[in-house]
């Protein structure tokens, strides 16, 4: 897969998980509105983590 569709796979999960962290909050369900975040974390290191093997290649 390359790197430039794994950033954009990467990205849309992140939307969605973003899309429901909103839903989360509006609903006071402040723990899982918590790991999710912390998932959409670890995504953006991810991200960060192809963006410079692209740009070191």
């Amino acid at each position: 897969m390359s790197a430039i569709y794994s950033r954009l796979v990467l990205a849309e999960i992140k939307m969605e998980l973003l899309h429901h962290a909103h839903v989360l909050e509006s609903q006071n369900m402040y723990e899982l509105l918590q790991q999710v975040l912390a998932t959409v974390k670890k995504i953006d290191a991810m991200d960060e983590d192809i963006q410079q093997n692209i740009t070191t290649s």
